[in-house]
């Protein structure tokens, strides 16, 4: 049994080596639900920069996200994994372009993706990618940073505290007033196609 599947497989391999898309030559009569869904919580770490051709532009740019741990001595030690994003939804790239820096916190939901791609010298290499469905910007930079960012209509999310008290309107009178004192903005772009 095992060497029939393994002879079917490596039939299908051969020819459709690249993708591995088919298994085989019949349509299934069922299809089974599968799931490639990734969410990463990290530092941007280069710039982003286009790529690809005029007609098929594309965005990368690489994201740090650590891992802590303990040795049984006692001592701390951070590992740190960089992540490939590639951003393919037109408006998506051109926010991030826009709008994502060096070094800025970002949150990044997407699928990944094994594939090959040709390096600068022409050779092809093997290349892991996180295609982004979402990149959520978060900004803890202060009021300046977030005037550049916030646009009319865009959702953010708010982390802060509230705050009681009474403001002075322009008759001169006094009102109560509500506020909320940001620590944290998060942009949130929801308009990649």
């Amino acid at each position: 049994m095992f060497s029939l599947r393994s002879q079917v497989f490596r039939g299908c391999l051969a020819r459709n080596a690249p993708g591995f898309r088919f298994f085989a030559d019949k349509k299934p009569e069922t299809f089974e639900k599968t799931v490639n869904s990734v969410t990463l919580l990290g530092r941007v770490g280069v710039e982003p920069q286009i790529r690809g051709t005029q007609e098929h532009p594309v965005v990368t740019f690489s994201l740090a996200t650590h891992e802590n741990y303990k040795y049984e001595s006692g001592d701390w030690s951070q590992k740190t994994d960089w992540h490939r994003i590639v951003v393919f939804k037109p408006n998506l790239r051109e926010s991030v372009m826009n709008y994502l820096r060096r070094g800025q916190r970002t949150m990044v939901q997407g699928r990944i993706s094994y594939g090959e791609i040709t390096d600068q010298e022409g050779k092809q290499r093997v290349s892991t990618s996180i295609i982004a469905d979402d990149v959520i910007f978060i900004n803890t930079s202060g009021k300046e940073s977030v005037m550049n960012y916030l646009r009319r209509g865009q959702r953010t999310m708010v982390q802060g505290r509230i705050s009681y008290g009474e403001i002075t309107d322009q008759e001169g009178k006094q009102r109560v007033s509500t506020s909320i004192i940001a620590d944290d903005v998060i942009f949130i772009n929801t308009s990649g196609k």
